[in-house]
């Protein structure tokens, strides 16, 4: 746990010197946590092309195998532990590593310990604190787009515009991700579901609350994201 504190404390410091030196030239810290998070886009890019073809060439085998595979389901629907031997020998045969599925999740993990950091320097960084940009007063506080004239739990009583623009933005990925996984398959297009809806919603509820600096990095980087996977789709 120490050696993870120290990591992350590092990690913080990098990006600090990075993000003062960005405000050095541009002179807001609002357009300065934009550029830094188009910045980490930039550097994440490679890993996040290599994923997404890795997913195709995963997705691709599995409809070449799929009559194969509901033949051993329908064969050993009784026998569970024959019938993922079955599979794991089809799967062998032909080249193809179950884990790979994981290799998707792994930009979300090399991002976690960058937003984790980021969001650390951010909220314990004095001089964004009363800093404006376009509509946010103060990016050490929720964006506050405009009030409610009441308050909701957790909430609070302001309507926060940049929780639902990441919102609109992982809903995009998710929603494609589904529709192309539907088009290797040739089933139908996929209708709405609480999958599709589900973890963007809890995001949202997560960081609706969250001071405008971090949030304004994680929904550039979502947005930006979505953008690189709709241009290689």
């Amino acid at each position: 746990l120490h050696q993870t504190w120290r990591w992350l404390a590092i990690l913080c410091l990098f990006f600090e010197k990075i993000l003062r030196a960005i405000h050095g030239v541009v002179g807001n810290w609002g357009a300065s946590i934009v550029v830094l998070a188009l910045l980490l886009r930039v550097f994440l890019f490679p890993l996040s092309r290599w994923t997404l073809k890795q997913q195709t060439v995963m997705k691709a085998k599995l409809a070449a195998l799929r009559p194969e595979i509901e033949r051993i389901k329908a064969e050993f629907k009784s026998d569970g532990v024959r019938r993922n031997e079955a599979m794991m020998k089809l799967y062998k045969e032909n080249g193809l590593n179950p884990l790979a599925q994981l290799q998707a999740s792994l930009p979300i993990f090399v991002q976690l310990p960058i937003l984790i950091a980021l969001y650390q320097l951010l909220i314990n960084m004095y001089e964004i604190r009363g800093a404006s940009f376009l509509w946010i007063q103060d990016l050490a506080l929720p964006d506050r787009l405009f009030g409610l004239g009441f308050d909701l739990p957790w909430l609070g009583g302001y309507f926060n515009l940049l929780p639902f623009v990441m919102f609109a933005a992982q809903l995009a990925m998710a929603r494609r991700m589904e529709t192309a996984a539907s088009r290797e398959t040739g089933g139908a297009p996929p209708r709405w579901s609480f999958s599709t809806v589900g973890m963007p919603l809890v995001m949202l509820l997560i960081f609706y609350p969250f001071p405008a600096g971090p949030m304004l990095y994680w929904t550039c980087a979502n947005v930006c994201q979505a953008l690189e996977q709709g241009s290689t789709g």
